[in-house]
């Protein structure tokens, strides 16, 4: 659209992303300053170890064993890498891998979601997610593939065009209609 000048004509000072909320009454408009939405991105990490009978696992590499020790130190990730100022997420909601209930499995694939308020925070949680499960892998013998797949930049609003949006929403709505809303999900 920037491209084909559709902001030329007429002249564009602001474009808003507006966000429906079911907790919001009909009419209400919320607001937030600063950090508004974060960041989603998605984390893949496939472990790789060596399938062998479940009587005989000391001569397997067992990814199921290696893939819950990852799951288990990255959990620590947010709480123990940043500042209780800062905010993050990291959640995991799948777990496949295996053929069978008697066999050291020889693949894991974990799937989950970093949220982060801010980019400096986004890096650096990628950053620590590959060295704490490439070093779990190693130290279990199996490998990692980890694949972070970026999905939206978090949403950071302008102060001036929050006021902005605050005193037309006023003018339309009253006073009464605009509430200080803070979700950063």
């Amino acid at each position: 659209m920037i491209e084909a000048g559709c902001f030329e004509k007429p002249e564009v000072d602001h474009v808003l992303g507006l966000h429906v909320c079911p907790l919001l009454n009909i009419g209400e408009v919320g607001f937030n300053y600063g950090k508004c939405y974060a960041s989603s991105d998605t984390i893949t990490i496939d472990v790789f170890g060596k399938q062998i009978h479940g009587a005989y696992p000391h001569d397997g590499v067992d990814t199921v064993l290696i893939a819950s020790h990852i799951i288990v130190a990255l959990q620590g990730l947010v709480s123990h890498n940043l500042s209780p100022f800062e905010s993050a997420v990291l959640s995991f909601g799948i777990i496949e891998g295996g053929t069978a209930p008697h066999a050291v499995a020889n693949h894991v694939k974990v799937k989950g979601t970093l949220r982060t308020l801010d980019n400096q925070t986004r890096q650096f949680l990628k950053k620590r997610l590959f060295e704490i499960a490439d070093n779990i892998a190693e130290a279990y013998e199996g490998e990692i593939e980890l694949t972070i797949e970026s999905g939206n930049d978090p949403l950071i609003n302008s102060d001036p065009v929050v006021e902005e949006v605050k005193q037309v929403t006023t003018e339309l709505l009253g006073v009464e209609k605009l509430l200080s809303w803070s979700i950063q999900a």
